[in-house]
C-alpha cells in the first residue's frame, strides 16, 4: 500500500516520484499566467513562492536529470511568455544572479543534485 510522508508517495519498494507534481506545475503556472500582476509581480510569485514549493518534493523523491531538466523547460517557457522574451533569449540569462542583470531563477537541474548531497552531508 502507499501513503503520503512530507508530501512524498511512499510505497513498499520507497519513495515514489509524483507524476501529479509535472500536472501541478502546470496548472500553477497557468494560474499564474492568467492572474493580473504585472511581469515582474509574476517573476517574483514564481521565485518566492512556486519553486520553493516544488524544491522539497524534488529534494526527497526520486530525480532523475531528464525529469529535473522537464521542470527548466516548463519554467522557462512560461517567463519568455510573461516577460515577451524573444526564442533566441540565452539560457544564462534565467540562471544568472539579479546583480549581473539576470533573472535569477535557480536551475532545477544542477540545485536539486547539489540540495541532496547537502542533505546527505
Amino acid at each position: 500500500d502507499a501513503y503520503k510522508y512530507l508530501g512524498i508517495l511512499i510505497t513498499a519498494g520507497g519513495a515514489k516520484q509524483r507524476e501529479s507534481s509535472k500536472n501541478e506545475l502546470k496548472n500553477r503556472l497557468g494560474n499564474i499566467s492568467k492572474a493580473p500582476p504585472k511581469p515582474h509581480q509574476r517573476l517574483n510569485i514564481l521565485r518566492q513562492f512556486l519553486l520553493p514549493k516544488f524544491l522539497h518534493t524534488l529534494v526527497f523523491a526520486p530525480t532523475n536529470t531528464s525529469y529535473l531538466k522537464w521542470f527548466d523547460i516548463i519554467i522557462r517557457s512560461a517567463l519568455r511568455s510573461w516577460l515577451k522574451l524573444p526564442k533566441d533569449t540565452p539560457i544564462a540569462f534565467f540562471y544568472a544572479n539579479v546583480k549581473a542583470g539576470r533573472l535569477g531563477i535557480p536551475s532545477l537541474r544542477h540545485v536539486i543534485p547539489y540540495l541532496k548531497k547537502n542533505r546527505l552531508n
